[in-house]
C-alpha cells in the first residue's frame, strides 16, 4: 500500500485539485450539505472507535468530509457546526496525548502518519477556528448597528450558534500551545517544521486577535494562549519576519489593535526571551514610505501609537533601537516625530535616569534632540516636546544643570501662536514650581547677595586648598621614603603572626588601641593619623588591629579598596629606584641602601594586609579628587538641605536675627564623603552652583509672570485655565510677583464664558479657603483659620484699582452665595473694623469696613440691622472718624449698601431712616467741621459718598441737605479773614467786623438769601481752598437731587400706583391714576388719546409718562433756576467760572466749571444759557480745566443730544490740544458717544483717525481701538472712509508725512470687507482723481486703491474707471500701486478665464498710457482706454428702454439700492447715478395719466443709515 502524504495547502479549493503527484492527497469524494450530518456522525463513531486514526483509513479520504464542511461552513446547520467543532476539539486533544507517546517511544515506520495527523487535525482545527471567528465578527457587528441607542444583551444572541465554540475556544487554543511546545520536528522528513504549517496556527491567531470581544478581554486565557503561541512560533521556528510583517499590516488596517498588539509584543520580549525582535520591527517600519502612509493619517497614528506603548511596556529592549528611532525625527510626518518624542522621555525616567556616566551622556543626547524640538516647525511637535518635558518634569529626572536653558526656551513658547503649545507650555512652569528646589520664594536682590558672599568665600577656600594640597604631595613623598624603611620590619612582624598566634603586645599601651570606638564618620583623617603613628612607631599588631576597624566602618571609602599586590610590589619597587636616584646626592650609606634593594627584591609579592596598610600609610584620603557632579541625586538632595536652610534663614522674625546663626554651609553639609578640606570645596561650589540658579530661575519666572498675566486675557479658554493654574501654584509657593497675576485674575470674575469663571473663583477658594497645603494651618483653630483668610482678602484689597474692586466685591457675593464666606469671618471683619484684635492698624480697619461692604452687597442685613449700624456709627463716625477722613468715606461707602431699588411687582419700599437719626447727625458735623481743615487731602471723597448716603437712606433728603448748606454758609462767613478785610479797606474796617460779629450773633435768624448774598458780598476774602470744597459740595448735591428724583422718586410713585392698582383690583374697581400735568385732568390726554389707545399707549404707561414729564418740569424750572438755596447759588457758580482773573486758583475754578456743568445736567433751560460759557472755558482755561470740562460736555451731550448737537464740532476740536490728558479725553468721550449714536459722525472723524499715528502709545491705541469696535457696526467705516481720505490727504491740515497716511489707511481698509463697498470704494476714488492736481493726493489715492481687497467685480470696475488715473500713470508711485493691484487681481483663487484677460488689456493700456506725455488731452488717453464694454451696455439699455414695465422694474431695484454718500462729502453723482436719476424722473412722468387710488396713510420711517450691501 503506498503511503498518501497530507500538503497543507494555500487556499482550500487547492485540495480538491490534482497536483500530479499520486502520493500527495487530494479530495475524491463529493459530499451535499445533506451527506454532511451524516458523514459527520459515522466519522464520530470511527472516532470513538479508532481515535485519530480514523482519518488514516481509506488513503485519508475521511478527511474529504472535513473539506466539505469547511466549504460550505456558512451553509451548515448550527448543530452541525456544533458537532464539527466537538469533533475537532476531541480529535486535537487526543492528537497531543497520542503526539507525546510516539515522541517518548518514537517508531520511524510511523513518522509519516503522525506528520499526517499532526497537519490535518491542525489545518481543520485552525481553519474552522477562523470561520468562527469571521462569524462572531460578523455578528458582532451587526448587532452593534442593530441595538445603536438600544440596551440588549449581545452575548444571548450570539449563543444560539457559537455555543459550543464559545465554550471550548480556550481549551482548544491551550492543547494547540501545548502541541507547538513539543518537538514537532522530529515527525517530518527533513526534521525542519513545515512554515506553511506554522503559519496556519498563526493566522487563526492573528484572526482571534481581531475579534473586539478578545480585545476587550485583555486578560482571558484566550489571549494569553495566542500571545504565548506566536512567541513559540517566533521563537522555535524563525516567524520573527513574518510577525514583523503581519504587525505592521494590522497596524495601518486595524488601528484600534494598538494596545493589545503592544501587550503580544511586551509578551514576546519577555517571557520568550526575544528581545531582538522590537530592533526587527522598527527596521521594517524605516523601509515603509511615511509619504504615501500620510495620506491617510490614520496608519501613521497607529503605528506611533504602538511604539509610545512598546516603550513603557519595554523601555531596555527600545533603548537598544534608540539609533534608529532617532531617525523618525527627520521624518516629514509630525506624528512620528511625536512619538519618538514620547519613546524618548520614556526611555529617560525608566532607563537612563540613573547616575553611571555611560547612561548620563546617552540620556544628555537624547535631551539635547528633546530641547531642539522645542522650536520644531510644526506646533504639534512643539507641544508634543513640551508635554514630554513636563512629564519629565514631574517625574523629577531633569538634570539640573539643564534647567537654565530649558527654562529660558520654555518661556519664549509662551508667545507661540498655537493654543496647545501655549498650554504646555505654561503646564511645565506650574509643574516645576511644584518639583523644583530653587527657592524661587526669595526676593532676588536677596539672592544676588547671598551669591555674592558665597562666591568670595568659594574663592577663599580654593586658594587655601591649593596651598593645602602642595603640602600634601611633600608630607607623600617623605611617606614614601618612610615606608620604605619600616617596609622589612613589618613583613618580619607578618611572618611571625602568621607562624604563631601568641604575639605579645608591643608594650603595655597596645592593649588600649584595642579600644578605640569608632563612631565618628567625619573623624576618619584622625584615625589614619593615628595608624601612621602606630606604624612609625612599629606598632604594627595595634595598627592591624586599627585597620581591620577601620576597614569595616569605612567599606565605602576607596582607600581601602583591596589591592593587587603584585602590580602594587612592582610599583613600590619603581618608586624605590626613582627615590634612590634622587637620594643619590645625599649621605646615605651606600651598603645599607644596597642592602635594602636586595631585600625589598626579595619580597616581590607583599600579603594583602601589607599591600593595604602600605596603600593607607603612603596615600591621603584626600588624594582622590571628587568631581562635582550636578546631575547626581546625592547633590540634588544637598541642594534640597541648602533650600531648606536658605528659605528659613530668610523667614526668621527681626527679633531673632540679632543672634548669632549657624552657617549655612555648617546645617545644611553635602553627603559627600571624604576629607574636610576639598569636600567643603565641594559643598561650597554646590551652594554657589545652586544660587547661581536660583537667581537665573527667579529672572525667568520674572519674565514668564508677564506673559502667562497676558493669557489670562486670552479669547482661548485653553489658556486663560492654564494661565489661572500657573498663578494659583506661583502664589502658593511664594512668588512675590505673582500677585500681579493674582489681582489680574479678578477681572475673569465678568467672563462670559461660564468655565472661565468657574476657574477664578475656584482659583480663589484654593487661595484663600483652602489649608490643606498649608500644614500649619491645617491644624489651626477656626478662629485662626478665619482670621487668615480675612488677612489674604485685606491684601487683595489693598493698592487694587476701582475696577479690580469692584470684581473683588462681585468675587465676594458670589463666595457669599456659595456659603464659603461664613459667620466666622463676618466676625473677624468686624473684630478688625473696631479694633479689638491686637496688632490690627488703622489701615486694617479701613480695609475691614470696606470688605463689609462688598459682603453686603449680597446681604444687606450685615448694615442694616440695629447692632450692626450702631457699630458703624460709633468706630467708623465717632472719635476716630472725625479724625480719618479715608475711613469716614470707607464706612459712607459700606452703608450704600444698604440702599436697594426695590421692585414695583413686590410692592416693597425704600430702605430708609428718620431724619434725626444719628447717623444723619455726625455725617453732618463731620463735613460742617472738616470744611476748614485744609491738610485733609480726602475731603472731597468723603463730601462726595457723605452726600450720597443722605439722599439714599434719608426720608428728607432735600431738608438735610439745604441744612447742610446753610451751616456750610455759616461756617464761611465765620472765617472771614480780618487781615485781609483790612488791608484791603482798613477805614471800614471797624465796621466790617461790626457787620461780621453781627451776622455770626443772628445766624439762627438768619434767611438763605442773606447767607449767599453775604457770602457772594466776601467772596474774595474767604480761602480758596475751603471756597473750592464749598462749591463741590453743592455741585455734588445738585447731582445727587437729579438721580433722586430721576430714581428714587419716580420708583416710589409708581409702587405707590402700583399699591393701588392691587387695591382696586380686590375691590373690583377701575384703576385711575391723577394726571400730575397742570391744566389737565386725568382721561384729558389730548386729541391724541383715541390713538394712544388704539396703539397700546394708554393706560399705565401713560399716566407714568406724565409723571416723568411734571419730575423733568420741577427739574428744569424750580431747583436750579428757581427761587430756592441752589437757585441762589448759581450766581456764586457762575460769577467764578466766568472770572478767572478775579479768581486765578487752578482748583477753585475747577470746581466751580465741574459745580456748572452739574447744574447744567439739573437743568435744559440753565444748560442752554450757560452752553456758551462752558464751550469757552473748554478752549480758553488751563489744561486741568479743559480735561474735566470735556468729560462734562460728554455727559450733557447724553442728557440733552439735541441741544449739544450743534456744539459738537468744538469737542473735536480738543483732539489738537497741546495737552495730551486733554486729547485722550476728549478721544475716549468722542468715542463713547460715537459708538453708542449719540453723536452724528461727520468730518471731523478724520481728526480721530489722525490720531493713531501720535507719539503717544495710548492715545495710538486708544484711536485703533475705536475704529476697531467703529467696523464691527453695519456701513459705518464706509461711510465717513471718503471724509477721512479728503482730510488727511490734504497739503495743508492733513498728515504731511506719507508714512503716517498710509500707516492710517491700511489700518482702517482692514476693516473694510464687504464686496460691494469695495466696489463702491474704488469709484469714489478713481473718480477722485480728475478733482485732484497735488501729486501728493495721487500717490494718496493711489495707495487707497491698492489697500483694497480685489474681486473680479470690484477689478472690473476698476477697468472701467481707468480714464479717471490715466493720465497719472506717469508718476512711479501711482504706476506701482497699480501693479500691486493688478499682482493681487492675479491671486484670486479659480479666477474666470475671461477675467484673466480682462487684466492682461488692462495691464497693456495701463503701459500705454504711462508712455504717453502729460500735456497730451484726454481725448489721446480715451482713445487708449476706450469705452469700457459695461458703459456701452448701460447706454445702450437707457437709449432702448422706452416702455413703463422697464422703468418701473428699475425703480423698484433702485429703491432697493439706495445711494451710500457721505454726510461731508462734497463729490458729484456719478455717469450711473444721473442715468438712475433720469429713468426715475420719466416713470414718474409716465404716472401722471394714471387714476390715482385712495391708500390709508401709514407711517413713514426715515432710515438715517446710508447704503447696506
Amino acid at each position: 500500500m503506498r503511503s498518501i502524504r497530507f500538503v497543507i495547502p494555500i487556499k482550500l479549493d487547492d485540495l480538491i485539485q490534482s497536483t500530479g503527484h499520486p502520493d500527495i492527497y487530494s479530495v475524491q469524494y463529493k459530499y451535499d450539505l445533506r451527506d454532511i450530518g451524516h458523514k459527520l456522525n459515522e466519522l464520530s463513531e470511527y472516532f470513538k472507535s479508532n481515535g485519530i486514526h480514523f482519518l488514516l483509513e481509506d488513503n485519508l479520504h475521511n478527511f474529504d468530509v472535513f473539506y466539505y464542511c469547511l466549504k460550505h461552513f456558512t451553509s451548515l446547520d448550527t448543530k452541525h457546526k456544533e458537532l464539527l467543532w466537538k469533533l475537532m476539539s476531541k480529535c486535537l486533544n487526543t492528537l497531543y496525548n497520542d503526539f507525546e507517546t510516539f515522541l517518548n517511544r518514537f517508531d520511524p515506520n510511523e513518522r509519516e502518519n503522525y506528520c499526517n495527523l499532526l497537519k490535518m487535525i491542525v489545518y481543520v482545527f485552525c481553519t474552522l477556528t477562523e470561520l468562527f471567528e469571521e462569524q462572531d465578527i460578523k455578528q458582532s457587528t451587526n448587532i452593534d448597528y442593530e441595538n445603536i441607542g438600544k440596551k440588549t444583551n449581545k452575548k444571548n444572541k450570539r449563543t444560539e450558534e457559537s455555543y459550543g465554540w464559545q465554550q471550548n475556544k480556550d481549551k482548544g487554543l491551550s492543547v494547540l500551545l501545548r502541541l507547538l511546545s513539543l518537538p514537532l520536528h522530529r515527525v517530518f522528513n527533513p526534521p525542519v517544521v513545515e512554515d506553511e504549517f506554522i503559519n496556519v496556527v498563526t493566522k487563526c491567531c492573528y484572526k482571534i486577535l481581531e475579534n473586539p470581544v478578545v480585545m476587550r478581554q485583555k486578560d482571558s486565557n484566550i489571549t494569553n494562549s495566542v500571545f504565548h503561541i506566536i512567541g513559540s512560533a517566533i521563537e522555535k521556528y524563525r516567524q520573527s519576519l513574518s510577525f514583523c510583517l503581519k504587525l505592521i499590516q494590522l497596524l495601518q488596517l486595524k488601528e484600534q489593535l494598538v494596545p493589545i498588539l503592544a501587550n503580544l509584543v511586551d509578551v514576546i520580549v519577555k517571557k520568550h526571551n526575544q528581545k531582538l525582535i522590537i530592533s526587527e520591527i522598527i527596521r521594517e517600519i524605516k523601509r515603509l514610505d511615511i509619504k504615501d502612509l500620510s495620506r491617510d493619517s490614520s496608519g501613521p497614528r497607529s503605528i506611533s501609537s504602538f511604539l509610545i506603548e512598546v516603550s513603557e511596556k519595554c523601555s531596555q529592549e527600545m533603548l537598544s533601537s534608540i539609533s534608529d528611532l532617532l531617525e523618525f525625527l527627520e521624518e516629514e510626518s509630525y506624528l512620528m516625530r511625536n512619538a519618538t518624542l514620547s519613546i524618548i522621555g520614556n526611555l529617560v525616567i525608566k532607563e537612563l535616569s540613573k547616575d553611571g556616566t555611560k547612561e548620563r551622556n546617552l540620556r544628555d543626547r537624547l535631551l539635547d534632540k528633546l530641547e531642539d524640538h522645542i522650536h520644531d516647525n510644526t506646533s504639534y511637535t512643539r507641544s508634543r516636546a513640551l508635554q514630554v518635558w513636563c512629564t519629565l518634569c514631574q517625574a523629577e529626572v531633569i538634570p539640573l544643570p539643564r534647567l537654565e536653558t530649558l527654562i529660558e526656551a520654555v518661556v519664549g513658547r509662551l508667545r507661540d501662536k498655537s493654543c496647545f503649545v501655549r498650554k504646555y507650555a505654561v503646564q511645565f512652569l506650574n509643574q516645576f514650581l511644584t518639583k523644583n528646589p530653587f527657592a524661587a520664594k526669595l526676593p532676588l536682590e536677596m539672592l544676588k547677595t547671598y551669591h555674592q558672599k558665597e562666591e568670595e568665600k568659594l574663592k577663599e577656600m580654593i586658594k587655601h586648598n591649593e596651598e593645602q594640597q602642595h603640602m600634601d604631595i611633600e608630607i607623600d613623598k617623605n611617606s614614601q621614603h618612610i615606608w620604605s624603611d619600616i617596609e622589612i620590619d613589618f613583613l618580619e612582624f607578618w611572618t611571625r603572626l602568621e607562624s604563631s598566634s601568641d604575639i605579645t603586645p608591643d608594650d603595655e599601651n597596645d592593649n588600649n588601641c584595642n579600644n578605640i570606638e569608632l563612631f565618628d564618620n567625619e573623624d576618619l583623617d584622625g584615625l589614619l593619623k593615628v595608624f601612621r603613628d602606630l606604624v612609625v612607631t612599629k606598632k604594627f599588631k595595634s595598627a592591624l588591629s586599627l585597620l581591620n576597624k577601620m576597614k569595616e566602618q569605612f567599606a565605602d571609602n576607596q582607600i581601602f579598596d583591596v589591592v593587587d599586590s603584585d602590580s602594587e610590589n612592582m610599583e613600590v619597587s619603581d618608586e624605590e629606584t626613582d627615590d634612590e636616584v634622587e637620594e643619590s646626592d645625599e649621605d646615605m650609606d651606600k651598603q645599607n641602601r644596597e642592602t635594602k634593594k636586595k631585600k625589598s627584591k626579595n619580597c616581590s609579592k607583599l600579603p594583602e594586609m601589607i599591600a593595604l596598610s602600605k596603600k593607607v600609610f603612603i596615600e591621603n584620603s584626600t588624594d582622590d579628587k571628587l568631581i562635582l557632579d550636578l546631575g547626581s541625586k546625592a547633590v540634588e538632595k544637598d541642594i534640597e538641605k541648602i533650600a531648606t536652610v536658605l528659605i528659613q534663614s530668610s523667614q526668621e522674625p527681626t527679633d531673632q536675627q540679632s543672634r548669632p546663626r549657624t552657617t549655612t554651609i555648617e546645617v545644611a553639609r553635602p553627603s559627600i564623603g571624604g576629607n574636610d578640606a576639598i569636600n567643603n570645596v565641594n559643598r561650597q561650589q554646590v551652594l554657589v552652583k545652586y544660587l547661581n540658579d536660583c537667581i537665573k530661575f527667579t529672572e525667568q519666572i520674572q519674565i514668564a509672570i508677564p506673559l502667562v498675566s497676558d493669557l489670562l486675557m486670552s479669547k482661548n479658554i485653553t489658556d486663560v485655565q492654564e494661565a489661572i493654574e500657573f498663578f494659583v501654584s506661583a502664589y502658593k509657593f511664594g512668588v512675590k510677583e505673582a500677585i500681579t497675576g493674582v489681582r489680574k485674575l479678578i477681572l475673569l470674575i465678568w467672563s462670559q464664558e461660564k468655565t472661565i469663571k468657574d476657574a477664578a473663583v475656584l482659583a480663589y477658594k484654593s487661595i484663600y479657603l483652602d489649608f490643606d497645603s498649608d500644614v500649619r494651618l491645617a491644624e489651626a483653630s477656626e478662629k485662626a483659620k478665619a482670621f487668615s483668610v480675612v488677612k489674604s482678602l485685606s491684601e487683595l484689597v489693598m493698592g487694587a484699582t476701582l475696577g479690580e474692586l469692584i470684581s473683588i466685591e462681585q468675587l465676594l457675593k458670589e463666595l457669599m452665595d456659595t456659603n464659603d464666606i461664613q459667620q466666622i469671618h463676618i466676625q473677624v471683619l468686624w473684630e478688625r473694623f473696631s479694633m479689638k484684635l491686637s496688632n490690627t492698624t488703622p489701615e486694617d480697619s479701613k480695609v475691614a469696613i470696606q470688605l463689609i461692604g462688598m459682603l453686603a452687597t449680597s446681604n444687606p442685613e450685615l448694615v442694616r440691622s440695629d447692632k450692626n449700624l450702631n457699630a458703624i456709627i460709633l468706630e467708623g463716625l465717632g472719635e476716630r472718624g472725625r479724625n480719618d477722613s479715608r475711613l469716614v468715606s470707607e464706612t459712607c461707602i459700606a452703608l450704600g449698601k444698604a440702599y436697594r431699588i426695590p421692585k414695583t411687582e413686590t410692592s416693597e419700599h425704600f430702605f430708609r431712616l428718620p431724619k434725626s437719626h444719628d447717623l444723619f447727625t455726625n455725617l453732618r458735623q463731620i463735613l460742617v467741621n472738616g470744611l476748614d481743615n485744609l491738610n485733609d487731602n480726602y475731603y472731597n471723597m468723603m463730601a462726595d459718598n457723605v452726600i450720597k448716603v443722605l439722599f439714599q437712606l434719608a426720608e428728607n433728603p432735600d431738608y438735610l441737605s439745604e441744612q447742610l448748606i446753610k451751616e456750610m454758609l455759616q461756617k464761611l462767613i465765620s472765617l472771614i479773614q480780618n487781615e485781609e478785610i483790612a488791608n484791603e479797606n482798613k477805614e471800614n474796617t471797624d465796621s466790617i467786623e461790626t457787620d461780621r460779629q453781627s451776622i455770626l450773633s443772628s445766624q439762627q435768624t438768619v434767611n438763605c438769601e442773606q447767607l449767599v448774598s453775604q457770602t457772594i458780598q466776601y467772596i474774595r476774602h474767604i480761602n480758596t481752598e475751603i471756597l473750592s470744597r464749598f462749591i463741590s459740595i453743592i455741585g455734588t448735591i445738585a447731582l445727587n437731587v437729579l438721580i433722586h428724583i430721576d430714581l428714587n422718586v419716580l420708583t416710589e410713585l409708581k409702587i405707590r400706583n402700583h399699591i393701588k392698582e392691587e387695591k382696586d383690583k380686590k375691590t373690583n374697581k377701575t384703576p385711575r391714576r391723577k394726571s400730575r400735568t397742570p391744566g389737565k385732568t386725568p382721561g384729558t390726554v389730548g386729541p391724541d388719546n383715541n390713538l394712544e389707545e388704539e396703539i397700546g399707549l394708554a393706560g399705565a404707561n401713560a399716566m407714568e409718562d406724565q409723571e416723568q414729564e411734571y419730575l423733568n418740569k420741577i427739574c428744569n424750572e424750580e431747583i436750579v433756576i428757581g427761587n430756592n438755596l441752589l437757585g441762589r447759588l448759581t450766581e456764586l457758580v457762575v460769577t467764578i467760572a466766568q472770572e478767572p482773573l478775579t479768581f486765578p486758583d487752578v482748583k477753585l475754578r475747577t470746581a466751580a466749571c465741574l459745580t456748572l456743568a452739574k447744574f447744567m445736567t439739573l437743568s435744559e433751560s440753565f444748560c442752554r444759557l450757560q452752553l456758551r460759557l462752558l464751550f469757552t472755558i473748554m478752549e480758553k482755561s488751563d489744561a486741568i480745566i479743559r480735561a474735566n470740562t470735556i468729560i462734562a460736555a460728554g455727559d450733557l451731550c447724553v442728557r440733552y443730544p439735541n441741544l449739544l448737537d450743534q456744539w459738537s464740532k468744538f469737542m473735536f476740536e480738543r483732539l489738537r490740544d497741546n495737552d495730551v490728558t486733554v486729547k485722550l479725553n476728549t478721544l475716549k468721550v468722542l468715542s463713547r458717544l460715537i459708538l453708542s449714536d449719540m453723536l452724528k459722525v461727520k468730518g471731523q472723524i478724520s481728526e480721530m483717525a489722525r490720531l493713531m499715528v501720535d507719539e503717544n502709545e495710548i492715545l495710538s491705541s486708544h484711536s485703533r481701538l475705536f475704529f476697531t469696535e467703529l467696523g464691527k457696526k453695519q456701513n459705518a467705516i464706509y461711510n465717513v472712509l471718503p471724509d477721512i481720505i479728503s482730510h488727511l490727504s490734504d497739503t495743508e491740515n492733513g498728515l504731511r508725512d506719507e508714512e503716517e497716511f498710509q500707516t492710517v489707511m491700511k489700518f482702517i481698509f482692514d476693516l473694510i470687507e464687504k464686496d460691494r463697498q469695495t466696489i463702491c470704494l474704488v469709484e469714489k476714488l478713481c473718480q477722485r482723481f480728475r478733482s485732484t492736481t497735488d501729486e501728493r493726493q495721487w500717490r494718496d489715492l493711489a495707495y487707497c486703491l491698492s489697500l483694497l481687497n480685489y474681486t473680479e467685480r470690484s477689478f472690473q470696475k476698476l477697468h472701467e474707471n481707468l480714464i479717471c488715473f490715466a493720465d497719472k500713470l506717469f508718476c512711479d508711485f501711482v504706476y506701482d500701486c497699480i501693479q500691486t493691484v493688478v499682482n493681487s487681481t492675479r491671486k484670486i483663487p479659480n479666477i474666470k478665464n475671461e477675467t484673466k484677460q480682462l487684466i492682461d488689456e488692462f495691464l497693456n493700456k495701463v503701459e500705454e498710457c504711462r508712455t504717453k506725455g502729460t500735456n497730451e488731452d484726454d481725448s489721446e488717453f480715451q482713445k487708449v482706454v476706450g469705452t469700457p464694454p459695461s458703459a456701452v451696455k448701460r447706454l445702450s439699455l437707457h437709449k432702448t428702454r422706452p416702455h413703463i414695465s422697464s422703468n418701473k422694474k428699475q425703480i423698484k431695484q433702485n429703491k432697493n439700492k439706495r445711494k451710500t454718500v457721505s454726510k461731508g462729502s462734497e463729490e458729484e453723482d456719478t455717469e450711473e447715478e444721473i442715468i438712475i436719476n433720469k429713468n426715475q424722473r420719466t416713470v414718474s412722468d409716465l404716472k401722471i395719466d394714471r387714476p390715482k387710488r385712495a391708500v390709508r396713510k401709514m407711517p413713514v420711517i426715515h432710515d438715517s443709515d446710508e447704503e447696506s450691501s
